[in-house]
C-alpha cells in the first residue's frame, strides 16, 4: 500500500484522528467487529477499569502553553541572564 506523505503530513490531519471509513477499514483487516472488540482482545484485564478517569478538564494549546511552557521558559532565561550577569 503506497502512502501519500504530502496528505499524511498536514497538521489537521496528525491531530483529528482516523475517519469513520479509516476505523472501519482497519477493524476490518484486524477481524474485529468495533472498536471495543478489539481493546477487549489489546488490553489486559488486570489494567482495565470501570470507573472514570481522574483526569484535569482539556486544555488548549495555547491555554498549556501561556499557562505552564512559557513561564518556564521565561524562568529559565532569567536564571542564565542572571548567571551571565554576576559571572
Amino acid at each position: 500500500m503506497a502512502i501519500d506523505f504530502d496528505f499524511t503530513d498536514r497538521f489537521a490531519h496528525r491531530h483529528i484522528g482516523p475517519s469513520e471509513d479509516e476505523v472501519r477499514a482497519m477493524l476490518e483487516a484486524l477481524g474485529y467487529d468495533t472498536l471495543e472488540a478489539l481493546m477487549e482482545a489489546a488490553i489486559p484485564e488486570a489494567i482495565r477499569t470501570d470507573r472514570p478517569l481522574a483526569l484535569p478538564p482539556a486544555r488548549t494549546e495555547h491555554g498549556l502553553l501561556d499557562d505552564v511552557i512559557l513561564p518556564r521558559v521565561d524562568k529559565e532565561r532569567e536564571h542564565n541572564w542572571h548567571q551571565y550577569v554576576i559571572r
